[in-house]
């Protein structure tokens, strides 16, 4: 019988192998050298940082808290510049690039991923370190910090730069605002972990993304939130939420000039009654920012609790990352910062230049203001243009105020009354 089955070249069939084999080893060499080697060796880095601390060590210091609600703690870099890092939960440390280089940092690597911002804006991850790092007086090892440069949107919003969660995960964190003390202790030390947490109540996993549920008064279930220091607000609530909440809740829509000078839309519900665990909040400020849309639980909230961070709480082997609070004695009588100031309208500084940052959508502002609009003087100048947190000192200062007169570029001198 004839064979009709072609016959296989074994030789060509192995060279194909071995060709397909060295493109696979090749790509695979390739995304090891590009991706997996700069991610394994950025987290043996910190890792090996977090080993070097002592398993008994404990510091307080006084709490400092900004004019924006962000928690300060005092650091010193290389033994002779002083700084304060304000507190984020969602972020690796950060700094600006004028700050790196003005306190010798050194490059240590860039990461192949980008990092993004809560407007979704992605920029590349640039790493530096410090020959010395201390938290008050602590010696705290050679944590590794991310550049912001100059144009990056969140440039002007970082102050001296950003404690982020690869340093705050070497400790636990306890924020006492009854006490006025920050204090920071070793994830080894027993004796202090069980005094400190004592009355406190424990959120499981509170630290991880939605880790926490709140229960907003007239909707009838809990809703899944993040904590995130670096948010200077209340609460924050997704489109979603929003659409369900101004079925039952009257609320005011700002629009407002960001960063980079696009708009954004604003949403604010004032008054609202929530609960956390077993503790009932009056009297709480809700966001909703149209283009960042999530659920977060920001600084200005969590002033109305002692709390304590506690990453990589160990249980049955498997590290957990925890959130303990405990009211503040205070809790009742605290109301939210006003969002906008009594006249309807924010200033603020874009692009060098004071300019209309914020205005209530209908107000009878719009008819003359327009976001944008470049500001020259506000009351003959009684009022400081240069000082640092504008924003926040002009609602302040307009609280008292009947009338405010503002000179514009474009538009001469407007006089607005409440």
């Amino acid at each position: 019988m004839i064979n009709k089955h072609k016959s296989v070249n074994m030789g060509s069939f192995t060279r194909k192998t071995k060709m397909v084999l060295f493109v696979f080893t090749s790509v695979f060499l390739c995304a090891c050298t590009t991706f997996i080697y700069p991610i394994i060796k950025y987290a043996n880095y910190e890792k090996g940082e977090k080993e070097k601390m002592s398993d008994k060590f404990y510091m307080e210091f006084p709490m400092s808290i900004n004019a924006y609600n962000y928690f300060l703690i005092p650091c010193k870099i290389n033994s002779n510049h002083s700084v304060n890092l304000i507190v984020d939960t969602k972020a690796v440390s950060l700094m600006k690039e004028e700050q790196i280089n003005a306190y010798n940092g050194k490059y240590w690597g860039k990461l192949p991923l980008n990092s993004k911002n809560a407007y979704g804006n992605s920029f590349a991850i640039s790493l530096y370190k410090f020959d010395s790092f201390e938290i008050n007086t602590y010696p705290f090892g050679s944590y590794l910090f991310q550049k912001i440069d100059r144009d990056n949107i969140i440039y002007d919003m970082i102050g001296d730069g950003v404690l982020g969660s690869n340093i705050l995960s070497a400790a636990y964190w306890k924020f006492s605002i009854d006490e006025n003390l920050v204090k920071v202790f070793s994830k080894n030390d027993s004796a202090a972990i069980t005094k400190e947490t004592a009355g406190f109540q424990k959120i499981e996993n509170g630290l991880t993304d939605n880790g926490v549920d709140l229960c907003i008064q007239s909707l009838d279930k809990r809703h899944k939130f993040t904590l995130d220091l670096g948010f200077s607000g209340e609460i924050e609530i997704d489109n979603k939420l929003f659409n369900s909440m101004k079925k039952h809740y009257p609320y005011t829509t700002i629009n407002r000039l960001r960063k980079d000078l696009e708009t954004s839309t604003v949403n604010i519900f004032e008054n609202i009654t929530l609960s956390l665990d077993t503790f009932i909040i009056t009297n709480c400020q809700l966001v909703n920012i149209t283009d960042v849309n999530g659920n977060y639980i920001g600084a200005e909230f969590m002033r109305k609790f002692n709390f304590i961070l506690m990453y990589n709480e160990r249980k049955n082997h498997i590290k957990q990352n925890h959130l303990y609070i405990k009211p503040v004695h205070t809790i009742d009588s605290k109301k939210s910062d006003p969002y906008i100031s009594k006249f309807g309208f924010d200033i603020g500084r874009r692009r060098d230049k004071t300019m209309i940052i914020s205005l209530i959508e209908n107000g009878t502002e719009e008819s003359f203001l327009q976001l944008g609009d470049e500001i020259l003087d506000v009351d003959n100048g009684a009022f400081d243009l240069s000082t640092e947190n504008m924003t926040k000192n002009f609602i302040s200062y307009s609280i008292k105020k009947d009338s405010v007169s503002l000179r514009t570029k474009d538009k001469g001198v407007l006089i607005l009354k409440k």
